[in-house]
Parts: structure tokens; sequence; C-alpha cells
């Protein structure tokens, strides 16, 4: 039976993180009764996927990721302690007591970390790849430092457990972390009350300490290492394994030549079910220095697979695909009925290693531009995936008879994101796979997308000006158009900042090839790219930012691990044809790492609104300049950007506005919490006594709730705040009061 009950009015107490989503109204306010929803589950579970370039040249990158995982770890597991100007004065215990001020957000108690790579093969591509370059045959080993190693070049978008010395990055052994278990991910699960009677997830070993949790992450993502596929799919891989229903287990040939999706993976479906739980908070981060490469197979009328192909000569696009990508008369010159007088069409296909529509490395870019035709998913195939809870299976993506793409409309199956359960993949008939429960415990706004990629960090900072500048928290329209102009599903880049175009050639309004090295601060210069013996690509692209190496590279080095990551191995180029992050009197010395503009993943953040997240690849500060507490090293601002936002979910949500407190200190409403999977409705109790005055309902043993204003409400004017273990995980609360003010919530 429900009853009314009174709250404790607590004022001194700081709790901050209130939720940007809203409090929904049941009813207008046209009495004295305020019924109010609040739009807000008991969120205490978090699974973290992580989506890293294993390609060349990412050996740096990885080392920075490595050196910020405890930032990541520490805060989620032992949050921030803050006083009543919620500065940081602490961090409180895993339990979130803190000895001075109030916890910024509860404690996570459940936590899943797994780690993908960028590298999905060769997708029926014939040559690409060999002993030499690496680029994507799957059976290519490298024997680097002493160590002979697979080099990764086809990961199926599956879970990893490899792990290799994160002090150490010159050993290239590989072996593997116990606390992964049998599906290749790590479960945190300390031994606390909120714990006490729950069972651990299946398939991972239960961590319970955080010291153990960091070492173990840190040792996984040295182990993805950096001789991948050199056609990266940073997006494919994640979507490939929480998404697709039901992800191909191979690719293969239908009898008229045309890509077809063979089989089922077992495996990923495995992990999956094992890994994503209904009712936690979701993140997907992606850590990468190039543009999204996928090639959809079955474009292109069943032939998009012939883009990677190093050997297919493919064909132009018509003349006014030159200017306008978006001209109806733009097409591919295979299909164009005026090829003969057209005279894009009229110079034949693409055939030079020194053109960037030949080069297999640099196909992705502007592909509509260069051929008429973009064999690439959709990039709201991504958004949907992240947000909608329906998808397409491979028969939605493709009807019969389709030649491209129709799932952003033919969404027949429940996303297995938003679904109640999941399935292991003992049965993988396309029912099963497609049909699922519709959950109602995770929504859009429990998922974020992070990206850490190719943006110089000035086009993010909030004063670009100043090298100590913190990261924005968010981004503006105005940021948004000079990262990727005003339209860039469209091609207009009006607008965009020239270090973001992607280009062969130098850009107008950067300092040209013949300037000294660092003219630029973002990317030291621009270079001439297809002019001179680079190996192994015989044609580049600009940067789009750079910044200092650690320990410069050199790479007259003969060990394939060094040569393999080095862009200055070519001798004989002049000063103009020599990359910029090369040593202008040593060029053969590395000194510089770099990005170039990764586009489609930072378009996908910005559909995505509040729930996409965006930092540099390029720190803004390279070397630690605080003695291991710089909050500007490496990635640290990546992920603190990270767990503002998911903590912002994990806190209590804020309410509207104040609640009518009575002569008493108390609050005449009640809290009716209704239970998941049927459970019922059950009301919440009152939080009384003086042992809170001084404390806060987040810090008590017994289990209740208080309303909180003023200081107590940190960022909110007026809260609820529950103590811990009150709410059971799927729970949903409603708040119904007497007497409160008249104005409309």
């Amino acid at each position: 039976m429900k009853r009314q009950l009174s709250l404790a009015l607590l004022g001194s107490v700081a709790l901050v993180a209130c939720l940007d989503r809203p409090v929904e109204n049941t009813s207008p306010v046209t009495s004295s009764t305020v019924a109010v929803k609040l739009a807000q589950q008991a969120v205490d579970k978090v699974d973290i996927l992580f989506d890293i370039d294993n390609s060349a040249s990412m050996g740096d990158k990885q080392a920075y990721l490595s050196e910020a995982i405890p930032d990541l770890i520490t805060r989620l597991v032992t949050p921030n302690c803050l006083d009543a100007n919620n500065d940081v004065i602490g961090q409180s215990d895993t339990q979130g007591h803190c000895a001075q001020g109030q916890v910024e957000f509860p404690p996570v108690h459940d936590m899943h970390i797994g780690i993908l790579s960028s590298s999905l093969g060769p997708r029926l591509g014939d040559t690409i790849g060999d002993a030499s370059t690496h680029m994507c045959e799957p059976s290519v080993t490298v024997t680097a430092n002493g160590a002979t190693i697979n080099a990764h070049n086809d990961d199926r978008g599956e879970l990893l457990n490899r792990s290799a010395d994160p002090t150490n990055l010159a050993n290239f052994a590989e072996g593997t972390v116990a606390d992964t278990g049998v599906d290749n991910f790590l479960s945190w699960f300390p031994s606390v009350p909120a714990n006490a009677g729950v069972q651990p997830s299946a398939g991972a070993t239960p961590v319970t300490q955080a010291a153990q949790l960091e070492s173990d992450f840190q040792q996984l993502v040295t182990g993805v290492h950096e001789f991948g596929c050199g056609i990266e799919s940073q997006l494919e891989t994640w979507y490939r394994f929480l998404v697709q229903p039901d992800p191909y287990d191979s690719l293969g040939l239908d009898a008229n030549g045309r890509a077809q999706w063979v089989g089922v993976d077992a495996t990923i479906l495995k992990q999956r079910h094992d890994f994503l739980r209904p009712d936690s908070l979701v993140a997907v981060i992606v850590l990468t220095d190039e543009n999204d490469s996928e090639i959809d197979v079955r474009s292109y009328q069943g032939t998009g697979y012939y883009f990677m192909s190093a050997a297919w000569q493919p064909p132009r696009g018509t003349q006014a695909c030159a200017s306008n990508p978006e001209d109806p008369s733009c097409t591919s010159c295979n299909l164009a009925t005026n090829a003969a007088s057209d005279s894009s069409c009229q110079q034949g296909p693409y055939s030079q290693n020194t053109d960037w529509g030949f080069n297999p490395n640099l196909r992705h870019v502007h592909m509509k531009q260069k051929y008429g035709a973009d064999p690439q998913f959709p990039i709201e195939r991504y958004e949907l995936g992240l947000s909608s809870p329906t998808v397409p299976d491979r028969s939605g993506e493709y009807p019969q008879g389709a030649g491209s793409y129709q799932g952003l409309t033919n969404r027949n199956c429940v996303n297995p994101l938003f679904a109640a359960s999941l399935p292991d993949g003992s049965d993988t008939s396309p029912d099963t796979l497609c049909h699922l429960k519709a959950g109602a415990e995770r929504s859009s706004e429990d998922v974020f997308y992070a990206h850490i990629g190719g943006v110089p960090h000035q086009l993010l900072q909030v004063d670009p000006t100043n090298p100590d500048s913190p990261q924005k928290d968010a981004l503006s329209d105005a940021d948004w158009q000079k990262i990727l102009g005003r339209d860039p599903e469209h091609e207009d880049t009006t607008g965009i900042d020239p270090h973001m175009i992607e280009s062969y050639q130098p850009r107008p309004g950067l300092p040209p090839p013949s300037s000294p090295d660092g003219t630029d601060p973002i990317s030291g210069r621009e270079w001439i790219t297809d002019q001179g013996p680079h190996t192994p690509l015989f044609v580049d692209r600009e940067y789009a930012c750079t910044f200092q190496l650690a320990q410069p590279r050199d790479c007259t080095i003969t060990d394939p691990a060094v040569q393999y990551a080095c862009d200055c191995a070519a001798t004989g180029l002049t000063h103009e044809q020599t990359p910029a992050v090369c040593d202008p009197t040593t060029p053969q010395k590395q000194t510089y790492a770099k990005a170039y503009p990764t586009i489609r993943e930072l378009l996908l953040a910005k559909l995505l609104g509040t729930q996409g997240i965006v930092s540099s690849l390029c720190p803004i500060h390279a070397t630690d300049q605080m003695g291991g507490h710089d909050p500007l090293y490496g990635y640290r601002p990546a992920m603190n950007a990270i767990v503002d936002r998911l903590g912002s979910a994990l806190a209590t949500a804020c309410l509207p506005q104040p609640l009518h407190v009575d002569a008493a200190g108390a609050v005449q409403c009640r809290v009716v919490m209704t239970l998941p999977n049927g459970g019922g409705d059950t009301t919440v109790p009152q939080l009384l006594g003086s042992q809170l005055v001084n404390g806060s309902c987040a810090q008590s043993t017994e289990q209740g709730w208080c309303y909180v204003t003023g200081t107590a409400a940190g960022r909110c004017a007026q809260k609820i705040v529950f103590s811990p273990n009150t709410l059971p995980s799927g729970a949903t609360v409603e708040l119904d009061c007497l007497e409160a003010t008249q104005s409309s919530l």
C-alpha cells in the first residue's frame, strides 16, 4: 500500500553531477498537488567498449591511452569528493564515502571493459597487403625486436585478449590476461555491500582491486599493437560487435561474383551476450589517427569489394563530381551515358601509384568526388545503431535484388543494444537473432560515443591561443563548422578550418611546403605528398595535427617494427617532399607523430548531440608538466570528459522547481518506486534524524531519500538524493507532493 511520507531538508551538503536529461511531468500543475516522474532508472552498471586502431604509427597513441587508463578507472570506482563550490578536494573510497565534502556521483561497483581493434582483414580484396607492407593479409607475421608475432590484420570484431608490457614498448612479445576469462573482457566487481548477494557476470573473472583492473587494462591496450590492417574499420568493428543482429562469419561470392555474407559469428554473439547487460550505461570509445576506411563489400551492385583490391583500377567519376558531388549528373564513368564525351571519363580509370584515386590506402577519401559513387556505409547507419530501438539484419540491409544499402529504412530487427536479453550463439537462426524482446531498461540517453582522433586540440580548447587552456565541455555550432564545415554530409565545407580538409595537395591558408618546419604550430607545414619515393605509400595526405614524440624514432634501424611505423624512412627527398614530422637536419629521424582528419568519426559524434564526446589525438601537453598530475597531459582531458558525461548519467536527476518545506523542515511528498520485471510498486522511506544534518543521504547506511536545495544540490537548484542500495537496478521512481508551489513543472 502506498502512503504519504515527508522528507528531511538538508541544506549544508554539496552534491553534484545532475543529469542533463529532463524531468518529465505526469500532468500539468493546476492545484496544490505535484506529480513528477523522474526520467531516470537506477543505473549501477557500466559497460565500456574500446575500439582501438592497430594500424601503423598507432603505437605512440596507444602509449598515451595506456597512461590515461588510471585516470579513467580511478575516477569511476573512487569518484572525486567536492566541496560546496564543486571544487575537487579528494577522492572517495569504493563505497562513495568522503573524508570531506560530497562524492560527485555514486562509485561504479559493476563494470565491464572490453577492447576491439580496427582490423577486419582484406574483405575479399585479392592482393591488398603482403609481407613487405602488412596492409591487410591475415596470415602475415612480423618480427619485431626479436619477437615474431601475428600482424593481427583480421581481429574479426571480436573482443581481444592479448597483452604486452606497458612499461617496455620495445618488447613486442605477446601474452594474455587471465582476468579476462573465457569471453575476453574485464569485469570489475569489488567486495562491497552493493554487490552482496549479487552474482557477477558470466564469461569473465571478477576483479576486486582497482590497481589490478588498471594493470590488466594497460596490458590489454599495449597488446593491441600497431601492425594491423591499413584499411581500418574504426566504426564497423564496434557496430559488428554491439549492434549487427547477425554478424557474418566469413565473406564470399555468389555465382555472379557478387559479395555476400556467409554464416554467423557465434563467438561475437557469445561475447556480446556476456559483455552487454540490458540495464547498463554503455560507452563506445574510438581511438584512431585516420578517417574511417571501411568498404561496404555488398555495395556497388555487389562489387564494392573491388575497392579492396590493390590491382583494380577504379573508374573515375564524371566531370560534375569534381566540382559538386551532389550534382545529379555525378556518377561513375562506368555508368554514365555520356562517358565517351565526358572530359573526366576520357582520362580512363585511376592507375598510377602516386594518384590517391588508385592508392588502396586512400580510396576511402572523397569517394563520391573521385569515383561518382560512395561504397562506404552511410554514416546514419552508425548513428541509428547507437540510438534506434530497431536496426536491419543482413536481409534488411540488402533485400533480394538490391544493389545499394537499404538499412536506413528497412529496420526489421530489435537492436541488440536495446534488447531485454541477447542470444548466446547456440541458435543462429534469423528469427532468433532478429526477433528479440525489446528492453525497457536502457534508452539512447544511456549510450555514449567518444572519439579521440584527428582534430587539432586548438579547435576544442576554451582559449585556443593559450597552450594551457582546458578542453571545452561542449561544442557549439560554430565549433562544429570549423571542424567539419557547414554541411559535411553534402560536401559543403564552408567555414572549415584548413587543417581539417582531407587533401593530398597543400591546402590554401597554411604554410606551404617550402616553409621551415614548425612554421605551423598545429601541423608543422604542408608538404608534397605524391612526388617522392615514399614507402610503403606512394601518396599520402596532409595532416590535421602533429605532436612531438617523447622519444625520436630512428627510421634507419632495420627492425621491421621501427620501419613499419616510420614516416621518415625514405631517402633522397627534398625539403618540400619530406613529411613535416621528420627532423629537418636528419630527415630519417622522426620527431613528431601525426593524425589525419577523422571526418566520419567526428561527424558521428556531431550527429549524436549530447551523447557524442570529442577529444584530440594530438595532446594539449605532449609531456607531463606537473610531475604526474598534469590534467592536460596526453589523453587525460579525454578520459575526464568521458567520466564527466558518464557521471552525469550515474547521478541523481534534478528537480525543475523547489518543493514546499513546512516549518518542521519536512516536505509533504511520497516517493513510489516501481520495481523491474513486474515487481510492483513500493514506497521509499524518508530519512530523518540528526545524524544526517552533517552528513548526507548519499552516505547513509539506511535505505531512503532526502530533498536538498542550494549548495547541497550542487549544480542543481534542488533535487532528490537516495542513499546507497536504495534503488535496485532497473527501478523507476515517481514523486507525488502536496502543498507545492503553484508554478508549473
